[in-house]
């Protein structure tokens, strides 16, 4: 279980020796949230999704670790380094 793959958009919990994923980025989407990234270890990317209509994000870009999330043109308003993100 240590390395085991997550897809992209799930969140994943371990209750009592049970592993529970639930998607997430749909539910985000239809609240209207602006800005939605993910940020995986494994693979040593992230994915950022933007303009949420209509329950899903159409706005999407992923790049690896080391390139920079500009975020400066959101309601988050600021530029965030991953090139000291963990990897596992």
């Amino acid at each position: 279980m240590e390395k085991l793959p997550i897809p992209e958009g799930y969140k994943t919990e371990i209750v009592g020796g049970h592993l529970f994923m639930t998607p997430q980025k749909d539910t985000y989407a239809t609240a209207g949230v602006p800005v939605y990234l993910i940020v995986d270890p494994y693979t040593g990317e992230w994915h950022l999704h933007t303009l949420p209509k209509d329950g899903t994000y159409h706005g999407t870009v992923s790049f690896g670790f080391g390139e920079e999330v500009d975020l400066t043109g959101t309601a988050v308003g600021l530029v965030l380094r991953t090139d000291e993100f963990p990897r596992d």
